[in-house]
């Protein structure tokens, strides 16, 4: 308790912070001016976070859910904004607004961090009406991913990111610098770590998901394209494209 008098006016501040006050950080900790105050909790769901407060113990429980309450709020409204896509595409299927053959597929999306490879997805028997639906949720059927384009945006990606690496402890953080078009790769990723940050991995290389799309638009096209004028599509030199190309499936 001998902390008590420190601590309460710390947590008053944190109860009554202003949103720009408060920022998520890449290792998971909410700071209130600049200063770590709260973690993420480990093993949450990525859209209904949860938080813990640092160094908190040595004040009564009313003064700690008030700073806890302020914070989850702000967190809760981050989500909200930052991950509308996901977040629409979660309501729809929780009231049972999809048609019943894009329900599964919605879980999948909402499963694997909005994004999932079409090459394991059977779409033959979807129907125009479920199609329609999920495209009004922001889900993009594409060549190679079905994805959320407004989920690749960096600051959906850095929040999704931060969120997933909390849902899965497991697993590390990955997140590029935010623009990035592609990166290098030299351990392997699994599949929701490279989506949650809007990227697919190829080969040795994560690609953002809306320029995987562009890469197999302009292969596919009449006219010919080089291939430095390719690998410049995914930010890559010409040496590297056999090897993206390769991973999605190119001979």
């Amino acid at each position: 308790r001998a902390l008590k008098p420190e601590v309460a006016p710390r947590l008053a501040r944190i109860a009554g912070a202003e949103a720009p006050d408060i920022e998520l950080g890449r290792d998971g900790r909410v700071r209130v001016d600049g200063a770590a105050v709260a973690k993420l909790m480990a093993g949450a769901p990525v859209l209904k976070p949860r938080l813990q407060l640092i160094c908190a113990d040595a004040v009564s429980e009313p003064e700690r859910a008030a700073a806890r309450e302020r914070l989850e709020y702000w967190l809760a409204r981050k989500v909200a904004a930052d991950l509308r896509p996901l977040t629409m595409l979660e309501g729809a299927w929780r009231d049972g607004k999809l048609p019943p053959d894009a329900r599964g597929l919605a879980f999948r999306l909402l499963e694997s961090a909005g994004a999932l490879d079409r090459a394991g997805e059977d779409l033959d028997h979807m129907s125009p009406a479920a199609r329609a639906a999920l495209q009004r949720c922001g889900v993009r059927v594409g060549r190679h991913s079905i994805f959320m384009p407004g989920l690749v945006r960096p600051r959906a990606a850095q929040t999704l990111a931060i969120l997933h690496r909390s849902s899965c402890p497991a697993q590390s953080l990955f997140l590029p610098r935010a623009g990035a078009l592609s990166v290098a790769i030299d351990a392997p990723l699994s599949w929701s770590a490279s989506a949650a940050a809007g990227y697919r991995a190829c080969g040795q290389v994560a690609v953002r998901f809306d320029l995987v799309e562009r890469l197999a638009e302009a292969v596919s096209a009449p006219e010919l394209t080089s291939d430095a004028a390719l690998a410049g599509l995914i930010g890559r030199r010409a040496a590297e494209l056999p090897g993206v190309l390769g991973a999605l499936g190119y001979k």
